[in-house]
């Protein structure tokens, strides 16, 4: 078994999993379970447990207006599955009961029995989607994400090793670290809104003219990174500093 992403099949096992550790984790913080995992040498990040918990949260409530979600990939599941078993084991582990993993197929579907999401609900999540649409929701998930991330803790965490050197270089010749993360959050608002704003005029296209009206659409087909956002805020800020100042950034 080949396992990418968090599959309508594979979901009675993702929700035992993370019921498993919020049960044993009252009140979760994610900057506290990403410092956990990160002393357990377990690879993953804020933005991807964030999700996780956040996609956890829809599953039980449904999804609301205009919220934004993101499907669980492998090395979110497989993170999440070594923070409660072990680093020994990944999600394929908990999916297969191998590698004395010892969670029992029966038990799992017994939590799924009486924590089943709504049909509806279900159906929205793995319904298949022109790739137009779907690539805009994840690149507005994931500029939702790192804005909540951001909004979560100071610049110098957020940023941690992306591009650091040239942050701090900007930071000394221009702006004061609160100054400037608040024109990173602008940056990241902005980004938002035009985003949802594609997502709109996607969806009606296709309402009404269904695939063949996407072809009309222009998107950006790069994945969204915090790199990628970091570099083009700072790429937004080059009018702010002199020319020697850009070649050393450069």
């Amino acid at each position: 078994m080949v396992i990418v992403k968090l599959t309508e099949e594979l979901l009675p096992y993702f929700l035992f999993l993370i019921d498993e550790i919020e049960n044993s984790n009252k009140d979760i913080v994610i900057s506290e379970l990403l410092k956990e995992c990160t002393d357990k040498e377990i690879e993953t990040s804020w933005h991807s447990l964030s999700r996780a918990f956040t996609f956890r949260k829809i599953l039980k409530e449904g999804i609301k207006s205009k919220q934004t979600y993101y499907v669980p990939l492998k090395k979110t599941l497989d993170a999440l599955t070594k923070y409660c078993y072990g680093e020994d084991f990944i999600f394929r582990d908990l999916v297969k009961n191998s590698n004395g993993i010892d969670v029992s197929e029966i038990k799992v579907l017994e939590h799924y029995q009486g924590n089943t999401p709504k049909a509806v609900t279900i159906t929205q999540i793995f319904e298949k989607k022109p790739e137009k649409i779907e690539l805009v929701q994840e690149q507005l998930d994931a500029c939702t994400h790192f804005l909540k991330e951001l909004e979560s803790c100071t610049l110098k965490q957020f940023i941690a090793k992306e591009i650091d050197e040239r942050f701090n270089t900007l930071q000394k010749e221009v702006k004061k670290e609160l100054d400037l993360k608040s024109e990173l959050i602008q940056f990241l608002e902005s980004k938002i809104d035009k985003l949802e704003g594609k997502k709109r005029q996607s969806n009606f296209i296709y309402r009404f003219f269904g695939s063949l009206g996407l072809f009309f659409v222009s998107i950006n087909y790069d994945e969204v990174v915090k790199t990628g956002i970091l570099e083009d805020f700072l790429d937004a800020c080059y009018g702010l500093i002199d020319d020697d100042t850009i070649d050393e950034l450069l």
